[in-house]
């Protein structure tokens, strides 16, 4: 998320910016022209390490809902 926000912060500020939970990293589809996400198989695990992956997709996690503070 802080690469995020240095890099594409001001011109597309994130939906959930204090949320982590919100938001995943995906491998890319290969068989499309752009860098899309790959709904097809699971989400890379937040403890993996990240140099091992050529391209990765920062996308907002599809059925994430804000829970309000009492």
């Amino acid at each position: 998320m802080t690469i995020y926000k240095w890099n594409f912060g001001q011109q597309q500020p994130l939906k959930f910016p204090n949320n982590p939970e919100a938001y995943e990293l995906r491998l890319t589809d290969d068989d499309e022209e752009e860098y899309t996400p790959n709904r097809e198989i699971a989400a890379i695990d937040r403890n993996a390490p990240l140099d091992q992956f050529p391209a990765l997709a920062f996308v907002e996690v599809w059925n994430f809902k804000l829970v309000e503070s009492p």
